[in-house]
């Protein structure tokens, strides 16, 4: 049995990591302020462009399964299917 998945970065995945991982407070001389949407936004943004240029890797597809599991003769594991 072989599978095939592609690796890679996409914007939209970097996107998303940035929206997650992105705080919305800073620190300001010790002092934890709220940031506003635009500061937040500047902030994502500023993340992504980290993270697209680093060379971190994801899975960005399903797995393809060879073309017996394509076609329905052989399940998960080889198991053929009825």
């Amino acid at each position: 049995m072989t599978t095939l998945a592609v690796f890679g970065m996409s914007e939209s995945w970097a996107r998303e990591e940035a929206k997650e991982s992105t705080s919305t407070h800073k620190m300001e001389d010790g002092k934890r302020i709220e940031r506003t949407i635009a500061e937040w936004e500047e902030a994502v943004a500023a993340e992504v462009a980290r993270i697209m240029v680093s060379k971190k890797s994801v899975r960005l597809t399903a797995h393809f399964l060879d073309t017996k599991e394509a076609d329905g003769t052989a399940g998960e594991r080889g198991h053929a299917l009825r």
